[in-house]
């Protein structure tokens, strides 16, 4: 028996004659309670959600919950209605309900903290130590396309953070007007690569026909992409998500197919809902501003997405342990390609390290060097803007007006640049996006250390002092590659 007419066996003749009429069926007070659950069960107008609604008494959704083998408790009407929805679907008319792939849930849940770093960098740790990242030979599977030009990992993944920065920079002020929802949405993905910010087999916007209080009314919502199962709907500016939420979640369990991914912004703020793990809490809740520093989590919007495809979602609100280990495999990555360097490798990393820490506590301009790796991404020519950048943190006298303030001490004053391949660049960025400005002094001493081991900082000397204010530049020091600080 399908979904469908397992709801159908719980309704008595009064509501089966209500709900036939309604939907304007041949339905008479002739026909038997048999013939009546027949009609409604071949009838394509009775949907599951046109049948089941909180028009129904509470005894009468508790009798379907019964039948189809769902929990009935719960005093409220609205409750009781989503979870039949959700469980049947519009598609349980033809016998098959909404299922996610269990394998896709496992997945989005491995996709978190290290893991998500994994996913994103598999390739860091097996970078060929015998030759350069210049000299290394691309394969089908390093490549994508965009606009029908092969590109690298690291170059789509920097032009699609800078054009997401230049989006959040443009939506500061908020669209306004009776097509704010569609020039958002449009904007939003044509930094996915869409042109025009129209993809094929998305619908920008939409209109639903749903079930309300008993009646059927229809809801617009910003974008409908069936085929991926992603709904992205733009509230109001002065919304709060969580209420709009709680509205726009009864939306979503009366669609066909029911959405696994959800955007809700209100320009102000986005949350992401993935429905096969939370159907209440978000999965990620982010400012607008913090966009490109999550681009990950939003496979289901870009041209390389497949089937099965999860978010990847790295906390960047503060430097984690994980953030840390990724720092350490960059050294390590590097060094192994530049054997006889290690003191340039060192020096390179700790020039980066010091650069994302200053951009976060105000020493450089806020997201100065994180915007600097996507656009040398995006660019191809991120050695030379690593360059530029280390010379004027050890210049004193630039011409103004000044951007780039002066570090005084001695680990610039030899400007150090390692080539960087696709997975080593990716690695640098995603450390970058986290917020140093938080991490304690004995915790970027353990960060700096764990660069490299015992034998190797024995052997060059280096060690880790804090005996500074964590706002000086100059409040750490490697005896093997730098002099004291001189002046201010």
């Amino acid at each position: 028996m399908s979904f469908k007419r397992r709801v159908l066996s719980a309704l008595g003749k009064d509501v089966l004659l209500e709900i036939g009429r309604g939907l304007e069926l041949d339905v008479t007070t002739r026909m038997g309670v048999e013939e009546l659950r027949d009609a409604l069960a071949k009838s394509k107008r009775a949907k599951l959600d046109a049948i089941v609604q909180e028009s129904l008494s509470r005894d009468t959704l508790k009798d379907i919950c019964g039948a189809v083998g769902l929990d009935d408790t719960g005093k409220e009407k609205a409750a009781l209605v989503e979870r039949i929805l959700a469980a049947g679907g519009d598609k349980a008319a033809n016998g098959a309900s909404y299922r996610i792939d269990p394998a896709a849930v496992r997945g989005s849940r491995a996709a978190e903290g290290g893991g998500a770093l994994g996913a994103l960098l598999s390739g860091l740790d097996a970078v060929p130590a015998s030759r350069s990242t210049k000299a290394r030979g691309k394969t089908k599977k390093d490549e994508r396309r965009r606009g029908g030009v092969p590109e690298s990992e690291a170059v789509i993944a920097g032009t699609l953070k800078a054009a997401l920065q230049q989006f959040a920079l443009g939506a500061a002020g908020g669209y306004s007007g009776g097509d704010a929802h569609v020039a958002f949405t449009t904007h939003l993905l044509e930094c996915f690569g869409w042109p025009a910010g129209r993809p094929d087999g998305a619908t920008i916007s939409h209109t639903f026909a749903i079930a309300d209080a008993g009646k059927r009314v229809e809801r617009a919502v910003a974008l409908w992409w069936p085929e991926r199962r992603t709904l992205l709907e733009v509230a109001a500016h002065d919304a709060g998500l969580d209420f709009a939420w709680k509205e726009l979640i009864r939306v979503c369990l009366q669609l066909d197919p029911i959405p696994q991914y959800v955007v809700l912004t209100n320009q102000r703020d986005l949350q992401l809902y993935d429905l096969a793990r939370d159907r209440e809490a978000p999965r990620l809740a982010i400012r607008i501003d913090d966009l490109p520093k999550y681009s990950e989590a939003f496979p289901f919007f870009t041209k390389e997405w497949m089937p099965g495809a999860v978010p990847k979602i790295v906390n960047v609100e503060k430097v984690s342990e994980d953030v840390a280990d990724l720092v350490a495999r960059l050294y390590r990555s590097v060094r192994a390609q530049h054997a006889g360097r290690e003191k340039d490798v060192i020096r390179f990393t700790l020039q980066c390290i010091t650069a994302m820490f200053a951009e976060d506590i105000g020493l450089l301009p806020r997201n100065y060097f994180t915007s600097l790796l996507y656009d040398g991404a995006k660019r191809k020519d991120i050695a030379r803007r690593l360059q530029e950048l280390f010379m004027q943190m050890n210049t004193r006298d630039l011409a103004a007006p000044r951007v780039v303030p002066y570090f005084n001490g001695g680990l610039f004053t030899e400007v150090t640049t390692m080539p960087l391949g696709d997975a080593q660049l990716m690695a640098l960025t995603k450390a970058a996006e986290a917020n140093w400005s938080f991490v304690d002094p004995h915790i970027f001493g353990s960060v700096f250390q764990g660069i490299m081991d015992d034998a190797e900082r024995h052997a060059s000397g280096a060690h880790y002092t804090a005996h500074l204010d964590p706002k000086d530049p100059r409040w750490f020091s490697t005896d093997c590659i730098e002099s004291p600080p001189v002046g201010s």
